[in-house]
């Protein structure tokens, strides 16, 4: 009897924990059958756009023809919107697409006044489709219905939409880095935050403590951000309280979608604006820290200013692949070093480690001579010239600072392992060389500003010895075409030539110069026994 109620016990026991498992398993099963359904259903149906009509836009839609140009980058991280007129396409629109614009992992259109026959210069995507806005300054309509365009056509194909300027740069690199360190999904609304003229500080209808991002270095904004306005635009549109622009726009930001522009103090050297020679319209020289730091610079109206930053920002972004490149060489020396192999080619000579004692003279006068300088002065050249000092070059001061940039860079890559970060403030002293076969080297005592975070924040000024080393790149040369040739070797001057009378006088200063008066008259000499020679042969 005992036997049978144990049986009778494992039996009902066994028939619970079987009944458990079929519930898990068919409730999973319609969960995901759900899922799976639900799914289908939703990519099945066409993306419709839920804002509100707006004024100027038909409610069920685009008109038929009008959306988005067919001009598009096969990535899709930054969807970039910029704000031009009619009479800015064939200038200032098409520097910007000819410069940055086609560097943007993502797409960029520009937006001008409504025309129906779509016209725009050859290349250039111009949304000129949207129909009731024209190019009436402030542009507010415009960029209003631009938000709802981006929302219509791209919300789900972009994770980042940004307003911009036709006169703002963008350092297309830097902005990638930065916003793919950012997660989209959030709501943020990003660039340099504005509050108003001092006249017109309160009488904007911000709230208290309320700011906007201001349109000229640019407005970035989230994915969700742009969800969350976007059916919103015509009450915004129709509850202005200024004529600013991006003031309204912030405004609607912060009513929709709760957000205000991001705060940070360094943005405004991120997203800079050249406040100093703003009446100007360019970008006037920029120091290293701006250089080093800024996503965007605005302004920058005329177009030959356009390709002159661009040209700038290259050159740097050259000067960083070179460096890449030399610390490769470097690292294949060391390689073939530890593998007892003898480096050749480029590394033999590239991918020596910086070394203050690399040059081995052979005689005392192959010894290279340090010079010494200081912030404002340059000694050594009392055996050349017979100055005892000079005044530091600008070119100089603007190398010495790069450098002493790069290194602050370098100790601050790893600041948030050691809780200290250094700026640089300023020069002490420093001695500098040429060496032929590696390149420039400077030995710098600098002043730096560290700030530690270990317990409490602490900020100390020190002094740091440094030694740089700029190399040498491999030499690069490009041949000319055969007139360009016979130009310079001179093969040309038996051309035809149409002579002058004119006469060409030369003021050479000649106290305490006898030394550059000989060298002078020597070259001159020279040039004309060329030049009288070739004539005659």
């Amino acid at each position: 009897m005992e036997m049978h109620l144990f049986d009778l016990r494992l039996s009902r026991k066994t028939k619970r924990t079987v009944s458990f498992i079929s519930g898990v398993i068919i409730g999973f099963w319609i969960a995901l059958s759900m899922m799976t359904h639900l799914r289908d259903k939703y990519e099945r149906c066409p993306v419709s756009s839920t804002s509100e009509w707006t004024s100027g836009v038909p409610e069920q839609g685009w008109q038929a023809g009008y959306g988005p140009t067919s001009l598009e980058n096969n990535q899709s991280h930054i969807y970039i919107g910029v704000i031009t007129a009619r009479k800015y396409l064939d200038s200032r629109a098409m520097a910007v697409y000819k410069t940055w614009g086609k560097q943007v992992p993502g797409k960029v259109e520009f937006f001008s006044t409504y025309d129906a026959s779509g016209w725009s210069p050859a290349g250039l995507p111009v949304v000129s489709s949207i129909p009731g806005i024209d190019d009436t300054y402030p542009p507010q309509k415009k960029s209003f219905l631009m938000l709802k365009y981006m929302h219509d056509f791209y919300i789900d194909k972009y994770d980042w939409f940004i307003r911009a300027d036709d006169d703002v740069y963008i350092r297309v690199d830097k902005l990638d880095r930065f916003l793919r360190s950012v997660n989209s999904s959030k709501l943020l609304y990003v660039g340099q935050p504005g509050f108003g003229k001092d006249d017109e500080f309160g009488k904007l209808g911000l709230r208290e403590e309320g700011n906007y991002c201001m349109r000229g270095p640019g407005m970035i904004m989230s994915r969700e951000v742009l969800r969350r306005v976007a059916p919103h635009i015509s009450w915004c549109l129709r509850n202005l309280y200024s004529s600013h622009e991006d003031v309204e726009i912030g405004r609607c930001i912060k009513t929709f979608a709760g957000v205000d522009c991001t705060w940070a103090y360094d943005t405004r050297d991120v997203f800079f604006n050249d406040y100093k020679n703003y009446h100007m319209g360019r970008i006037e020289e920029l120091g290293i820290s701006i250089i080093n730091r800024a996503i965007t610079l605005h302004p920058n109206k005329r177009p030959e200013y356009q390709y002159k930053l661009h040209n700038k920002f290259q050159s740097l972004r050259l000067d960083d692949l070179n460096e890449r490149v030399l610390a490769l060489y470097r690292e294949s020396n060391h390689i073939s070093g530890l593998l007892q192999q003898p480096p050749t080619g480029l590394a033999l000579t590239l991918g020596r480690q910086p070394s203050l004692t690399s040059y081995r003279p052979r005689h005392v006068h192959d010894v290279l001579v340090w010079e010494f300088f200081t912030r404002r002065k340059m000694y050594g050249y009392s055996s050349k010239s017979g100055q005892p000092a000079r005044g530091v070059s600008r070119l100089m001061r603007e190398a010495i600072d790069s450098a002493m940039q790069k290194v602050v860079e370098k100790i601050n890559s790893g600041s948030a392992r050691s809780r200290r970060t250094v700026k640089y403030n300023d020069l002490k002293y420093g001695y500098w060389r040429v060496s032929p076969l590696v390149g420039l080297q400077y030995v710098l005592q600098s002043f730096l500003t560290l700030r530690e975070y270990h317990h409490g924040r602490r900020t100390l000024t020190v002094r740091k010895h440094v030694v740089v080393q700029q190399s040498f790149q491999s030499v690069q040369f490009t041949e000319d075409d055969s007139e360009q040739q016979s130009s310079f070797t001179g093969d040309n001057l038996n051309g035809e030539r149409t002579s002058h009378d004119d006469t060409v006088h030369i003021i050479v200063p000649l106290t305490g110069r006898t030394a550059s008066f000989e060298r002078f008259m020597e070259n001159y000499e020279k040039t004309e026994s060329f030049l009288v020679d070739s004539r005659w042969t």
